[in-house]
C-alpha cells in the first residue's frame, strides 16, 4: 500500500454534548492537500464507545471558513447570544 496517499486521523478541535449519549464533534483532518472541517454528531454505542452518526458535513476550510464566522455572527445578531452566554 502507498502511504504517501494515507490520511492522519482528524484532529478534534471541538466537542459539547448533545444529549446524555449523544455529542457533536467538530475535526479538522486532511483531503487531497486542502484541510478540511468536519462536524458531526456522534453517538454512545452498546459498548460505551462514540462512533460517528450518519449525518455530518465536511468543508474545505480554506473554502468556507469566513462563510461560516459570518454565518454564527449574523445568527448571534439574530438571536443575540453574547460572548458571556457561550460555553
Amino acid at each position: 500500500m502507498n502511504t504517501s496517499s494515507k490520511q492522519a486521523d482528524p484532529q478534534v478541535v471541538a466537542e459539547w454534548a448533545k444529549g446524555p449519549n449523544e455529542v457533536v464533534r467538530v475535526s479538522l483532518g486532511k483531503y487531497r492537500g486542502q484541510t478540511i472541517v468536519h462536524i458531526r454528531v456522534w453517538y454512545r454505542a452498546d459498548d460505551e464507545t462514540f462512533r460517528p452518526g450518519r449525518n455530518g458535513i465536511s468543508l474545505a476550510l480554506a473554502e468556507h471558513a469566513r462563510k461560516i464566522r459570518r454565518a454564527l455572527r449574523k445568527a448571534d445578531e439574530i438571536t443575540k447570544i453574547g460572548e458571556s452566554e457561550r460555553e
